[in-house]
């Protein structure tokens, strides 16, 4: 409707009135695009949101992973200290609990495995 009113004007040669019209369009597709830009700005920050607290969520699980580990590994070299000194005091106690679990902690080693998968998934 606008754009016949703009062509009306220029077929009487109204300038003035073709020129206000022509701006009101311009500027209702220029306000168009901001109030796009700002909606898009405003679903990229929400997405932004989102990865973080996944991030944060993936690296807190990290944490207590590796802090798991190296509790396990603690004990394992308390383990071997254990076996190395019955080892060196020539004290062997093949029928000591505690001598078969020292010797079996020695081929234990459970794979640490970062969480990295939450962040793949929100990514369409």
């Amino acid at each position: 409707m606008l754009t016949s009113n703009i062509i009306s004007h220029l077929k009487n040669q109204n300038w003035l009135a073709a020129i206000i019209d022509f701006i009101i369009v311009v500027s209702g597709i220029f306000v168009a695009i901001q109030v796009n830009s700002w909606n898009e700005g405003r679903v990229s920050k929400q997405q932004e949101k989102v990865i973080l607290e996944q991030l944060y969520s993936d690296f807190s699980d990290n944490v207590d992973s590796v802090n798991s580990m190296a509790l396990f590994h603690k004990n394992k070299a308390s383990e071997l200290d254990y076996v190395i000194d019955m080892v060196a005091t020539d004290n062997i106690e093949p029928t000591s609990e505690r001598a078969g679990n020292a010797l079996m902690s020695m081929f234990q080693m459970p794979p640490l495995i970062p969480i990295t998968l939450s962040l793949c998934t929100t990514q369409s």
